[in-house]
């Protein structure tokens, strides 16, 4: 959660007439890279074990 501060900061400063769009994007990013991450590890999760040794 506080990737979305430090991003929303970031982006903020860079276009500050544009912050009200960039506040819904970061959450809608927050959520991606979550879902994502999930995926990824839901893959990982179905590997057989004789991978990891």
């Amino acid at each position: 959660i506080a990737s979305v501060g430090i991003n929303l900061a970031g982006f903020s400063v860079l276009v500050p007439e544009r912050r009200n769009e960039i506040v819904g994007m970061v959450w809608k990013a927050m959520m991606a890279g979550f879902l994502a991450t999930c995926l990824t590890a839901s893959i990982v999760g179905l590997l057989p074990a004789s991978l990891f040794g």
